[in-house]
């Protein structure tokens, strides 16, 4: 099992591909995620800087890049006092 935890978030999109690649590569069985949500892609200000941080539907970019993982089970956790989403997924793959 690989599992993340806020750290996809910090991945440009210019570099994803290659990071759910190695993932991949490295689980026999099971990816698990609890990262920021956004249905786009949506750049955020990290600490004062820019390009530092994404939020964006990360089950769904493994999902497309992937068509031999299923997604066992996504919760969407909405923030009480923003309008902010994490979100915590399980895929596998399938045999």
């Amino acid at each position: 099992m690989v599992f993340t935890s806020g750290v996809l978030i910090h991945i440009s999109p210019d570099n994803i591909n290659r990071v759910l690649d190695e993932i991949y590569r490295c689980t026999k069985e099971y990816i698990w995620g609890l990262e920021y949500y956004a249905d786009e892609y949506t750049e955020i200000n990290y600490r004062g800087n820019d390009n530092l941080l994404w939020k964006t539907n990360f089950s769904k970019l493994y999902l497309d890049r992937f068509p031999e993982l299923e997604l066992v089970k996504e919760e969407k956790f909405k923030y009480l006092n923003n309008d902010n989403v994490d979100v915590m997924f399980l895929l596998r793959k399938k045999k």
